[in-house]
This record gives C-alpha cells, structure tokens and sequence, in this order.
C-alpha cells in the first residue's frame, strides 16, 4: 500500500505492521501505487533451498513476473520494482503488457520517445502487412494462371487421346494421376 507520505505500510506474518520510508516521491510520479499483494508478498524460502542459510528464512516475492528472484527486504523490492516493472516518465508501475498498455493508451506518454517510435513501429508494420498481402494475392494469381494452362492442355490432351489408339496403361500410354 502506498500513501502520499512515501511510506510502504505491510503486514508481516505476525500481524505487526512494518514501514519504509520510500526513495520515489508519489507527488512527482503521478501513477505510482505500489502495494502488497498487487506488486509484492511476504513469503519463505523453501525448506529443501540450495543455500541452506536460506531454508525457512521469509522473503519478499515479486508479483510482477514470475522470473523475479525473491529479495530479502522492502528496500531491495522498491529498488527492483523501480528498475524492473516501473515506468521511468511517469512511475507506472505493472507487468510488462500493462506497462505497454499504459505507454499506448495514457495522456502522461502524450510526444514522448517511446510513444512515437511505437507509432512509427506500428506504421511499418501496417506498411509491411499490405506488402505481404499484395504479394500473396500475386503470387496466387501467378498459381492460378499456371493451374488453368495445365488444365486446359490436359483437357487438350483428354480429347485428341480418347480414340482407338488409346493412351491406356495397358497399350503403353503415360498414365496421369
């Protein structure tokens, strides 16, 4: 939970609670909200935990993504959720897609960097996307043309074959599949 002093207020598994004081200033970042159980949960370290002075031990666990490693202490998830799921211009915080989500859609990205070289990535692709279409619909015209010339001198061939002299297998002929 966050609040407008700066402080990150958690609950610990005995039910007291724990307060940090917060290196971001909320009045700057007008998106930023970070809040247990939304961006982070009180957790332990397994009992079977390759480092043994680990094993039992409670953590923090990033909720964010499920590549975050566990950290030790509310500083080190401020840190990491600043450096890893926070947006820089405005203090978003969220997982990858919403973070883009909040990029595209949000009046606090309006002329920035990102939000242009997204709008141009997005008109590249649109370009890019009429190309490949024209040149699928080419290439089946190229296709049908060749179909219909082979048809036609197979239909061609049905004709002048369908006589005594026969085109069978039996008599030699090529048979056609």
């Amino acid at each position: 939970m966050s609040n407008r002093s700066g402080h990150q207020n958690i609950k610990t598994e005995r039910g007291s609670s724990a307060s940090q004081a917060s290196s971001t200033n909320p009045e700057r970042l007008p998106c930023y909200t970070l809040s247990p159980g939304n961006h982070y949960a009180l957790g332990k370290y397994p009992s079977n935990h390759k480092t043994k002075e680990l094993r039992g031990l409670k953590n923090y666990v990033c909720q964010l993504s499920s590549r975050c490693s566990p950290l030790n202490s509310l500083k080190e998830v401020e840190e990491h959720i600043q450096s890893q799921h926070m947006e820089k211009l405005c203090g978003f915080v969220g997982h990858r897609d919403a973070r883009r989500e909040h990029v595209d859609k949000s009046d606090c990205h309006k002329g920035s960097e990102r939000r242009k070289k997204r709008d141009e990535n997005l008109a590249y692709q649109a370009r890019q996307a009429r190309v490949d279409e024209q040149a699928r619909f080419e290439d089946g015209e190229r296709r049908r043309k060749i179909y219909e010339e082979e048809d036609r001198l197979r239909m061609l061939g049905n004709s002048r074959g369908s006589g005594a002299s026969g085109g069978s297998a039996a008599s030699g002929g090529k048979r056609r599949v």
